[in-house]
């Protein structure tokens, strides 16, 4: 017996909000928007702004967005569907990607996959058939097939990049569906468009946001060089952290040097452990120890 669906979906409830403007470190959003049904992985290390892009352009579009969170334990079913009870009747309840592909016979919409190379091989390859011309999934306990639109289908991919990531090797199918754009920190790309973010979003000055993405980038080169035990960045969130932190604690008189005790407290106890929290403290304290004088001036 064929079980029963409801598939009376608003689509419009799917559309994000735009919460905050997504500063580009290069071209990636025009590029996102120049092909109709793109297919891409999104590159580069945590926090550098992956998820956020494939928001934005959703929600900069209008256009119904379907997530799926990437991680070892993701089950097929929670991509395709599953059986479910609900009252005295077992009822089939599509998965998200199901929904992407239903949605896209009716309008353009957005599938992100956040941290793709998380998902163990048979979850990747569920992606195969919706990924390439057939754009479609095969639901066998239905037996049935959805079949989406192509053109209306964009199916976006965010993928850590680095030793500190657990990670499921891509099979060379599944990366060969998407094009790649490479991202990497807001700062190193786009100085100044980081400089100006941390003044919009944190109200400080300009003296103190360039302080904190001249240090940041320090950080961030050491961590890329390979030959630090610096292995990770500083993400741009953990830097409007830091700035909000040192308004609060100057206002409140915590610390000696409130820039290095929001340091702490936002980048150094939160990402780092080991011998790479204290060369990260060295940097840091080589970049913002300063008199008291030039601290007041620059908060």
């Amino acid at each position: 017996m064929e079980l029963e669906v409801d598939r009376n979906y608003n689509w419009d409830l799917r559309i994000p909000k735009i919460k905050e403007v997504y500063y580009e470190s290069g071209d990636e959003l025009k590029k996102l928007e120049a092909v109709k049904g793109g297919r891409w992985r999104i590159e580069g290390p945590t926090g550098c702004g992956k998820t956020m892009l494939v928001e934005y352009f959703a929600a900069k579009n209008k256009l119904p967005l379907f997530t799926i969170q990437g991680r070892y334990m993701l089950n097929p079913a929670d991509l395709i569907g599953r059986p479910t009870i609900i009252g005295n009747e077992v009822k089939w309840i599509d998965g998200t990607l199901t929904k992407a592909l239903l949605c896209s016979q009716e309008r353009e919409c957005v599938l992100l996959v956040d941290e793709f190379n998380r998902m163990e091989p048979r979850c990747q390859a569920i992606f195969l058939e919706a990924a390439d011309y057939r754009c479609q999934v095969t639901i066998e306990a239905r037996d049935e097939v959805i079949r989406g639109i192509p053109e209306n289908l964009y199916i976006m991919a965010t993928l850590n990049r680095g030793v500190d990531y657990f990670v499921n090797r891509l099979d060379a199918a599944v990366e060969g569906r998407f094009s790649v754009i490479e991202l990497d920190y807001l700062g190193l790309k786009n100085r100044d468009a980081e400089i100006e973010l941390l003044m919009e979003r944190c109200g400080i000055k300009y003296e103190l946001a360039d302080l904190l993405v001249t240090t940041a980038n320090k950080i961030r080169i050491e961590a890329k060089s390979g030959k630090s035990v610096i292995t990770l960045g500083i993400p741009t969130r953990n830097l409007i952290k830091w700035a909000e932190l040192i308004t609060a604690y100057f206002k409140r008189g915590i610390g000696e040097n409130p820039i290095i005790e929001a340091a702490k407290d936002a980048v150094i106890n939160s990402i780092y452990e080991g011998q790479a929290k204290t060369t990260v403290m060295q940097i840091i304290l080589s970049m913002c120890d300063l008199p008291e004088e030039e601290i007041e001036q620059i908060i």
